[in-house]
């Protein structure tokens, strides 16, 4: 018997169980997740790691239509782009080749903190965006993420769930409430 039944382990059911055990630490809090327990799966906190859990039991897998989310990039390292130049004999592989092409696809908002010669500031036209969570995510903004001690915090780390039931890998299909 559980006093506080919280349904699916995402960020929203994550704050209630924790702030509601935090409020009342004697009242017992079931938090029920359709998926695995992410806590023992080290891809979910390492930089870059979570690429790695694509169409895996960590997602739900929905095929749906396509859809624009955003894009994030940063260039190669020049040593790169001048060994594949080296290495096809062209060079225009090289980085000092293909900076022209990376200036023009480049919208660099703020000019006084680059070089320059390195970046463009008219390729993409979008507007700069200096808080794309404040409700209007359309523009160039700072990438947000939830990181800590070079860590990626899953809602159930971020908030603690310290003293909380968690069933993992349960789905409710029916409820019946007396």
């Amino acid at each position: 018997m559980t006093e506080s039944l919280i349904l699916y382990g995402g960020l929203a059911g994550c704050v209630l169980a924790s702030r509601s055990k935090q409020y009342d630490p004697p009242t017992t809090v079931t938090l029920v997740e359709g998926g695995p327990d992410e806590h023992a799966n080290p891809l979910m906190i390492e930089p870059m790691g979570t690429f790695q859990l694509h169409m895996s039991a960590f997602e739900y897998n929905y095929r749906t239509v396509p859809s624009v989310n955003y894009t994030m990039s940063t260039r190669g390292g020049a040593d790169d782009y001048n060994l594949w130049a080296k290495l096809v004999g062209d060079s225009k592989w090289s980085y000092e080749g293909l900076l022209p092409y990376f200036c023009k696809s480049e919208t660099h908002h703020d000019i006084k903190s680059v070089d320059s010669e390195k970046h463009g500031f008219d390729g993409t036209g979008l507007p700069f965006d200096q808080d794309p969570n404040a409700g209007n995510p359309i523009g160039v903004a700072p990438y947000t993420e939830n990181w800590r001690d070079g860590k990626q915090q899953p809602a159930g780390k971020a908030y603690g769930l310290d003293g909380v039931n968690g069933i993992t890998n349960a789905s409710v299909n029916r409820m019946i409430l007396d």
